[in-house]
């Protein structure tokens, strides 16, 4: 699990462009290795909600990490790392709508499953139109999220499949 890094004024210094991504050379070129466990970012800032998800994504054997906000998650190079994200719709500063319009815009294939509390339609129908996998809403069903984890990383960079767990 990742943390914030601690030194935030730096990341205030660069909001205001923080979703330009200023390497997406490096993005687009990073290779994925087909026999890793899939790498799940969780970004949401209920502390509580993202160690649960991540404790059950781990459980079946994916490979999470923690974010309390989408800035933490493109500081710390999350991008270039994962296979997908679960995101939250509405957080403090840069909310999940911002980065999935971000992504469409650098056409980085990222697949995006949003979980919310927020029962709004017009979100709910906006991100799927805007090529969201799933919209859940809290609380989340794991049935569910690994129904649309299947989904979402069939149409990644690779089809991943969790680290099969021998008894």
């Amino acid at each position: 699990m990742l943390l914030e890094p601690t030194n935030r004024d730096a990341f205030q210094s660069r909001r205001p462009g923080l979703l330009d991504f200023p390497y997406p050379a490096v993005v687009m070129s990073t290779p994925r290795k087909q026999n890793n466990p899939a790498r799940i970012a969780v970004i949401d800032d209920h502390a509580s909600f993202r160690a649960a998800v991540c404790r059950t994504l781990a459980s079946h054997g994916y490979v999470a990490e923690e974010h309390e906000s989408v800035t933490s998650f493109i500081a710390a190079g999350g991008i270039v790392r994962v296979d997908c994200l679960v995101l939250d719709v509405k957080m403090p500063g840069i909310g999940g709508l911002s980065l999935q319009d971000c992504l469409q815009r650098t056409n980085y294939p990222l697949p995006v499953i949003f979980c919310s509390g927020v029962e709004d339609e017009a979100i709910r129908r906006e991100a799927l139109a805007k090529g969201a996998i799933s919209f859940l809403r809290k609380p989340i069903e794991p049935s569910a999220l690994f129904r649309a984890l299947k989904t979402a990383l069939s149409r990644g960079f690779a089809s991943k499949l969790p680290i099969q767990r021998r008894p």
